[in-house]
């Protein structure tokens, strides 16, 4: 564990985040935030908003409880979070320019040396990486990758059906996610569960779940004191930090540059970061670390999401088998059960297509939505919500 000295931290920091407190609470439009549940002193909700675990929980019954927009507060920490469609698109959406920026973490900042494009404040360089990565999440361009998932779907499959034990499928289904998501990028694919490949990525995805885990790390409930105390005070943040990402930019890097060279020798197999090479690239260059990161935003996203969701799948499945029954009727009615069903089968699949949708609905593939950050001080049915406010998207 990176957390055994979390409550000795917290109590190390307490004097000096009491005297902030008591100068930060003297603004009187504090009076009017948004309505949330009461918290400790200085800490505010930190105890509860750390056990990830129970936080979904948690994030419902607050909102049942205040509403469609509530605060907590998370050390010196400003939380708001949003909780209905409505106000989504008002602040979201119509005020896009004050809550686009991303909230800032001392910790992720230094995991990340501040090349996570999901963690980047608003600004030149995080336009230039989200339109580099739009081209490749865009509709028109996922059809190219139809065939890659074609492939790994009957590879994964085919792993299902000759598995050793029936907990297997959540590496199954991690293999498959993972060898996607490379294969789409790098033309790399993730052969078997020992490959080296999917080992280093599997490490990353550790530290980046770590880093982000909400409450774990004290610099995060109280950024201010990163320069002020010193860091065995604070669970050894920097040392930790600095060692993970290393370790990242070591892996992300060493693939970027190999497929680099092999681009330059006319042996690269097609994928989007060759394609990105060759169209933008060339004409816009970028450190290499950038656009190593840029690369691994989408293997990050594309294997631990996508796991978590077929795992889902899965539980669902074995809740509601009456679900399956039907599934597996209209696979029979359409497709046969002399080949396996692809893509020009879905619009005839009407109940399956429902079923994975009502699937992500019923579970999100992540605890809560991205958080993000305002630009400047702004009000919202006359509550206040202070600049540099951490804004969730709570869709539970």
């Amino acid at each position: 564990m990176y957390f055994p000295n979390f409550y000795a931290a917290a109590t190390a920091v307490m004097a000096i985040s009491l005297l902030v407190y008591k100068l930060w609470t003297r603004d009187p439009r504090m009076k009017h935030l948004p309505p949330g549940p009461k918290g400790l002193p200085v800490i505010g909700n930190m105890m509860l908003l750390a056990d990830t675990d129970k936080m979904m929980k948690i994030a419902k019954d607050w909102a049942d409880e205040y509403g469609e927009i509530f605060y907590t507060k998370v050390g010196l920490s400003h939380f708001v979070w949003l909780s209905s469609p409505t106000v989504v698109r008002e602040l979201m959406d119509k005020r896009g320019a004050i809550y686009s920026s991303r909230a800032q973490s001392p910790m992720i900042n230094m995991v990340s040396n501040n090349e996570r494009v999901n963690f980047l404040p608003y600004g030149e360089k995080w336009r230039t990486i989200r339109n580099i990565l739009q081209s490749a999440l865009n509709l028109q361009t996922s059809t190219t990758y139809k065939p890659v998932q074609d492939f790994e779907s009957k590879q994964a499959v085919w792993e299902i059906l000759h598995a050793k034990s029936d907990e297997d499928f959540s590496d199954i289904n991690r293999r498959y996610s993972t060898s996607t998501i490379m294969a789409i990028t790098y033309g790399q694919r993730v052969p078997t569960l020992s490959d080296p490949t999917y080992q280093a990525i599997l490490k990353i995805v550790r530290h980046f779940s770590l880093a982000t885990a909400p409450g774990a790390w004290m610099i995060d409930t109280v950024p201010m004191l990163a320069d002020i105390v010193p860091q065995f005070l604070l669970q050894n943040w920097k040392t930790t930090a600095r060692q993970w990402y290393k370790e990242d930019a070591d892996v992300y890097l060493d693939m970027y540059r190999k497929l680099m060279k092999d681009i330059k020798d006319g042996v690269a197999p097609d994928c989007f970061l060759k394609d990105l090479a060759r169209e933008k690239l060339e004409k816009n260059p970028m450190p290499d670390v950038t656009a190593a990161f840029a690369a691994g935003a989408l293997i990050e996203a594309g294997s631990d999401a996508t796991t978590t969701a077929l795992n889902n799948v899965i539980l669902a499945c074995v809740l509601w088998p009456d679900i399956v029954k039907g599934a597996h009727e209209e696979l029979d009615r359409v497709v046969g059960q002399n080949r396996m069903p692809d893509f020009s089968d879905e619009s005839n699949l009407p109940y399956i297509r429902a079923m994975a949708k009502e699937t992500l609905r019923w579970r999100a593939s992540t605890k809560i939505g991205p958080a993000h950050a305002t630009t400047k001080d702004d009000w919202y049915k006359g509550m206040f919500i202070p600049k540099g406010t951490v804004v969730v998207l709570n869709w539970w």
